[in-house]
């Protein structure tokens, strides 16, 4: 099949889950002998057409500031559509986007809607009440897309609108690349970690990350009378200054290490260095999780590619993927007791620890990697264009 990907708010470049998805997505789908194109948006000295092993690259929207300017990528869209005369065109949602369904709407093509977030609000949201006012805008022209695809790729059939026929969605987890991410990759040098547990924590440290939780937690080990293990911290974003003057304040800074951002090719070999991964998340720090906990998360995903148990919050999205007991533990979420009792399990247990960390790495691979999800997107694929 001829694929269109188009993903116009996207920077492939960027260091982030949006790109990451993006790349395995469309690699994945080359790899399995389609030709595929992707459209995403352009940055400063970035030529307008490339191509990476695989799959070729077409950048929009270059100078173009924020995200909420997408649909002006329509006439690229359309352009591509009848350069690349695609068999198919599959579009990543955003909801100022809709220009690779119109593209393909007006070829008469079917049109695939990958949606990452909902098609629709919560209950007493902001941006609905302020749509409301100017008479919908926004809700009829995420109604208009819903109508006018073949079918649905998303975690969750919860964050699409009720009138959507069951049997247009489809309900595929995103993955972990178990090429990337396994046990056996040279471990980065941070010396801090050497002779110690070592818990890692991957995110953004947005206030749903819970990652300020961690800190607590580490007070509850204290109190427990046991050995505080070494939080390794990776990434950045605008909690992190606030976490570090906690963890200072409580006296834990010399069991928590910020390494700060890094290259998404390096977190391997710093997830290399833990025995534990965590991912405490806060979902009542995001409004839009009171209608799903509709995330597929990278972290813990990749987590388990590393032969890492997992400890993470107690909601059925996870406890499809980490099975209590066997890929990791799950807490009752805002639990930091429990939180801390899960770490200490597993600190005073490693033999049990890494049992479970090989399970988790043979259950990714078996059921979550982006192979299985490229996979399961080809037959999709195959079934809407009838090849």
């Amino acid at each position: 099949m001829r694929i269109l990907y188009v993903a116009s708010d996207i920077p492939l470049s960027a260091n982030n889950g949006g790109a990451v998805h993006v790349r395995e997505v469309a690699s994945g789908l080359a790899e399995l002998g389609h030709a595929v194109r992707v459209v995403v948006k352009g940055r400063a000295g970035e030529p307008q057409r490339s191509e990476e092993p695989g799959f070729q690259i077409r950048r929009v929207l270059r100078g173009v500031p924020g995200r909420v300017l997408r649909l002006l990528s329509l006439p690229a869209v359309a352009r591509e559509v009848r350069e690349f005369r695609p068999d198919v065109v599959v579009e990543r949602y955003y909801n100022f986007g809709g220009e690779g369904v119109v593209s393909a709407n007006r070829h008469s093509l079917p049109a695939v809607l990958e949606v990452n977030s909902p098609l629709i609000e919560y209950p007493g949201s902001i941006k609905a009440r302020l749509d409301h006012l100017f008479g919908s805008p926004l809700r009829r022209w995420r109604e208009y897309l819903a109508r006018n695809v073949a079918a649905f790729i998303t975690p969750s059939a919860a964050i699409l609108p009720g009138f959507v026929a069951r049997d247009r969605v489809h309900e595929l987890p995103w993955g972990a690349n178990t090429d990337r991410f396994r046990p056996d990759v040279p471990p980065a040098p941070v010396p801090q970690t050497k002779g110690r547990t070592v818990v890692a924590f991957v995110g953004s440290f947005r206030p749903w990350h819970g990652a300020q939780t961690l800190v607590e937690a580490a007070a509850e080990l204290r109190q427990m009378d046991v050995d505080v293990p070494l939080f390794l911290m990776i990434g950045d974003g605008p909690e992190r200054r606030t976490m570090e003057e906690l963890a200072r304040r409580h006296g834990h800074s010399a069991n928590f290490h910020f390494v700060g951002s890094v290259p998404y090719a390096e977190v391997p070999s710093y997830l290399r260095l833990a025995q534990i991964g965590v991912a405490p998340f806060e979902t009542r720090r995001h409004r839009y999780l009171e209608i799903d906990f509709y995330w597929s998360p990278f972290k813990v995903l990749e987590y388990m590619a590393m032969a890492l148990p997992v400890v993470t919050i107690d909601v059925p999205a996870l406890r499809r993927i980490v099975r209590p007991g066997v890929e990791g533990i799950l807490y009752p979420e805002g639990d930091t007791r429990a939180l801390a009792s899960a770490l200490r399990r597993l600190i005073e247990t490693p033999e049990e620890a890494r049992t479970m960390g090989a399970s988790a790495r043979k259950r990714v691979v078996e059921h979550f990697s982006w192979r299985r999800h490229c996979a399961a997107l080809e037959q999709i694929l195959r079934k809407v264009t009838g090849r």
